[in-house]
């Protein structure tokens, strides 16, 4: 009896040791462990000024698929903040703005609950960016920033990793307010005060001249008989361009025309003079009356 149990035993302890030789065993299961999002809070992490209190723009799209062409005329805008120690991220996405909740471990980003509001956009360009950019957002994984804090770069893609590259929005150029100093008082000169044509005067005058007026149609036509009117006096048998200029005329008045009665019904007339008795070239000039021009007039 006492070798059987001994023989028991041995075979028991061989058997044992050729367990603990074979290297095929069987090893525990391993259980895989999904990344926790509540990760260490964003002011604890490195270059966090870089990332925080700016506005970054979207520069370049990076799509494996080819999908995605970024259009240079659609603004899109990042922004990481913290809002009661909530890490929040927001922006404009080309069309509408979107909110959500982010979180970075070491190189590895998280965003979660990313909503936006739905207005819609004319543009149908913007708000293809913009399904695309959202889309890209939700699957996010990861971000670097360069050394010099002048690239944000984004990876995204479950199964075709592809990235964002965004830059800082340029700040605000800062209002000039042109500066405002006194005004300095200037004295009149002899160039700065109005020119007063003189009437030329060959002797001093002693008619007074009545000239009737013929009017004639123009833009400016006066449904009245008062009108402004110039009247110059020219050598006779002069020509245009001399009975355009005032000062060619040997007399030259200004004055305003009035309705009266004659034997040969109402006329529009003006008087002017002083003028010496002689022959002229006399141009009426107004606003109903163009030029008219009545040669040869005889003055006595």
């Amino acid at each position: 009896m006492r070798f059987l149990i001994l023989l028991i035993t041995i075979f028991a302890l061989l058997f044992a040791g050729c367990n603990g030789d074979d290297n095929t065993a069987t090893e525990p299961a391993l259980t895989t462990v999904p990344p926790d999002k509540s990760v260490t809070p964003l002011p604890d992490m490195p270059q966090v000024d870089d990332l925080i209190n700016k506005t970054w723009l979207l520069t370049e799209v990076k799509d494996s698929t080819d999908e995605w062409k970024l259009s240079k005329d659609i603004r899109i805008e990042l922004e990481f903040s913290i809002d009661d120690d909530q890490q929040v991220i927001s922006g404009y996405s080309g069309c509408n703005t979107y909110t959500g909740i982010f979180g970075i471990d070491e190189n590895a980003l998280f965003i979660d609950d990313l909503t936006y509001t739905e207005r819609a956009c004319l543009a149908e360009d913007a708000m293809l960016q913009e399904g695309k950019y959202l889309s890209a957002l939700g699957t996010a994984h990861s971000l670097d920033i360069s050394e010099d804090g002048d690239s944000l770069i984004i990876g995204y893609g479950l199964t075709v990793p592809s990235y964002l590259v965004f830059q800082p929005k340029p700040a605000a150029s800062p209002a000039i307010i042109p500066s405002v100093s006194p005004t300095p008082k200037v004295e009149p000169s002899p160039a700065m005060t109005p020119v007063i044509i003189p009437t030329p005067q060959l002797m001093p005058g002693s008619v007074m001249v009545s000239i009737y007026i013929e009017p004639q149609k123009s833009g400016t036509q006066a449904q009245r008989c008062e009108f402004p009117v110039n009247i110059g006096f020219y050598p006779p048998d002069s020509d245009f361009i001399t009975l355009a200029q005032p000062k060619s005329a040997i007399f030259y008045f200004s004055g305003t025309a009035s309705c009266v009665i004659t034997e040969s019904g109402t006329r529009i007339m003006v008087k002017v003079g002083p003028v010496n008795p002689g022959t002229y070239d006399i141009t009426a000039d107004g606003p109903t009356t163009l030029l008219n021009v009545k040669r040869n007039v005889h003055v006595e």
